[in-house]
């Protein structure tokens, strides 16, 4: 995520075996990386934009949740998801980050993001204050 600032955790989909990281999640501050236990990862085809998301309730994702457990050995080292049922096609990714007791402490939203051959590919998303 070049030039944008953020604490990275990185995550790696399905598929990818040695090559670099396929989505990286950044978080806007070390303070909510620090309060953050659980990521959880949705891919929606449709509304096709952020705004349309934060319009209203969230509709119910296309695919995904996908969660993790942000323990010791995943801040160090990543957190990886397998997405091998992810339909190939353009989703609006989003990444809610959650504390232990399962309230909000910071979300973030990509859109445009890429599926080709089952693998993704370059998704990023920064979480910020929600």
């Amino acid at each position: 995520m070049r030039g944008t600032p953020g604490i990275a955790l990185i995550a790696l989909a399905a598929g990818c075996g040695g090559a670099e990281p396929t989505l990286e999640i950044r978080f806007a501050a070390q303070a909510l990386l620090d309060r953050a236990a659980v990521v959880a990862v949705y891919f929606f085809a449709s509304p096709s934009t952020c705004a349309e998301l934060r319009a209203g309730p969230r509709p119910t994702s296309t695919v995904g949740p996908f969660n993790a457990r942000l323990d010791d050995a995943a801040r160090a080292s990543g957190i990886k998801f397998r997405v091998d049922d992810l339909p190939v096609g353009s989703y609006v990714v989003v990444a809610d980050a959650h504390a232990d007791g399962g309230a909000l402490v910071g979300t973030g939203c990509a859109e445009g993001q890429k599926v080709l051959d089952r693998e993704l590919t370059k998704i990023r998303i920064l979480i910020r204050d929600p």
